[in-house]
């Protein structure tokens, strides 16, 4: 099969587009023939050496997190699954692969696609909205009638945050460049502030919850806005030397896969109250085409990887 390798920790022409062995099915998982798979920011990363001491991190290295496909194949002991079926999951912590044709996956971690959506949407959708769901239901807790600042309200993560924040009946303030106001405005957020013209800390009002999808020095501002007692979720890290107040409750989601979650991504996407974001299209073998594109913010939403 075909599979996009990271050869060398670098750039975007560390990647290649290489022959690999194809996976097998071991006992309690399935192999999956995978149509489209999501770029995220962990996947240049990783290329760039985020991630060389991690233990499961060994080169030459099949990067990408989540996909959408069809089930090839069974191993031993799996229930509920046949060959032919439309499945979407994320790989388990530790490992990676989506970057390729097939991946072999436990299935206790996929879950059915969402009929009314493409393989693309749904790649779209998968690691973004568990992590969202995992930070702002499981983690922060948002609750009907808090207000909640989310940053990034145009990427991956940030519009599925919007989304879910409206289904909870929460007041949404959300950042995003002025391209995208408008965007971020018809997810369902209440308000948008240009991050490339004004400072959050001076427009927003005070906050039961902070979603920090950004880090840096955002993260340690974001605690300016929040009210005594608030909550500062985040998933990417702030300055090194960072510490958070007393009167922060500093949060940090643990976004294991599991098939609950995954199962209520698919009923909210069926029932048309999770959208995929804004999609752009790049074939596999572009991948270093589409890292770049992601990375430098060249385009709104989710860049996906169409592989079949």
């Amino acid at each position: 099969m075909k599979a996009i390798q990271i050869l060398r920790l670098g750039g975007p022409e560390v990647l290649s587009f290489d022959d690999v062995v194809d996976p097998v099915p071991g006992a309690g998982q399935v192999v999956i023939d995978i149509h489209a798979a999501s770029v995220n920011p962990a996947d240049w990363k990783v290329r760039e050496g985020s991630y060389e001491d991690a233990p499961w991190f060994k080169l030459p290295h099949i990067p990408g997190r989540d996909f959408s496909g069809v089930v090839r194949a069974l191993g031993d002991d799996v229930e509920g699954f046949t060959a032919g079926d439309e499945v979407f999951g994320i790989t388990d912590q530790g490992q990676e692969g989506a970057y390729a044709e097939a991946i072999a996956m436990k299935a206790s971690i996929i879950a059915p696609k969402p009929a009314n959506l493409s393989h693309a949407e749904t790649a779209a959708i998968a690691l973004g909205a568990l992590t969202a769901m995992v930070s702002l239901e499981d983690t922060a807790k948002l609750a009907k009638g808090e207000t909640i600042l989310i940053h990034g309200g145009a990427g991956g993560v940030g519009a599925m945050a919007v989304q879910l924040a409206r289904l909870a009946g929460a007041h949404i303030i959300a950042t995003a460049r002025g391209a995208n106001i408008d965007y971020v405005r018809g997810l369902g957020a209440d308000q948008v502030i240009d991050y490339e013209t004004e400072d959050f800390t001076k427009v927003a009002p005070k906050c039961d919850v902070v979603f920090d999808t950004v880090g840096g020095d955002i993260q340690a501002k974001s605690c300016d806005v929040l009210k005594p007692g608030g909550r500062l979720a985040w998933i990417s890290r702030g300055p090194k030397d960072f510490s958070p107040p007393s009167s922060v409750n500093f949060l940090r989601p643990n976004v294991k896969r599991d098939r609950a979650h995954l199962d209520r991504i698919t009923a909210l996407a069926m029932a048309g109250k999770l959208k995929p974001p804004a999609l752009t299209l790049v074939p596999l073998a572009d991948a270093a085409k589409g890292q770049e594109m992601r990375k430098n913010r060249e385009v709104t939403g989710k860049v996906v990887l169409t592989v079949r």
